[in-house]
């Protein structure tokens, strides 16, 4: 068997390689979730369900994307990246998900994560990009579709 970079470059996505074989897309894609593997509609590897609907987002309306931008490219010597830099109206949009944020406080693994992700978000402000930033939070998927947030952000510039 060779390797999903392989049989993307070959086929052009992991999705025209399960319309050959016959196999049912949405069912191979939907088996993932956090911590598992599941893949965009490129055939890239996604970290999560939620991760993979965003970049498909981007790749279903043409909006140029670059996943794991880092932010030593705007904060010189930061390691931390985003989750995906993005270009829409020739404007660039820094994106976070922050699925674990504030999930549980006495979840030790979540107070973590929610920490850090304060700490990106209060980082992104000192260093003025906080106009520039978009920052989704699992409870904003539970009452806005993925098109909702972003057309609200676009077309109002809004940071969530």
């Amino acid at each position: 068997m060779s390797s999903l970079n392989t049989y993307c470059k070959h086929f052009g996505s992991i999705k025209n390689v399960c319309n050959i074989l016959n196999i049912d897309y949405d069912l191979y894609i939907n088996i993932g979730g956090y911590g598992r593997k599941v893949y965009d509609n490129n055939g890239c590897v996604c970290k999560s369900i939620v991760e993979r609907d965003i970049t498909n987002y981007f790749i279903n309306n043409n909006i140029k994307y670059e996943k794991e931008y880092k932010y030593n490219n705007l904060i010189d010597g930061d390691l931390r990246k985003f989750d995906w830099k993005i270009e829409i109206n020739n404007k660039i949009y820094y994106v976070e998900y922050f699925g674990l944020y504030d999930r549980n406080e006495h979840n030790k693994i979540c107070k973590k994560y929610t920490q850090k992700a304060k700490k990106k978000i209060k980082d992104l402000y000192r260093y003025g990009y906080k106009d520039s930033c978009i920052f989704i939070f699992s409870n904003d998927l539970k009452y806005k579709t993925i098109d909702e947030i972003f057309k609200i952000c676009i077309n109002n510039n809004i940071i969530l």
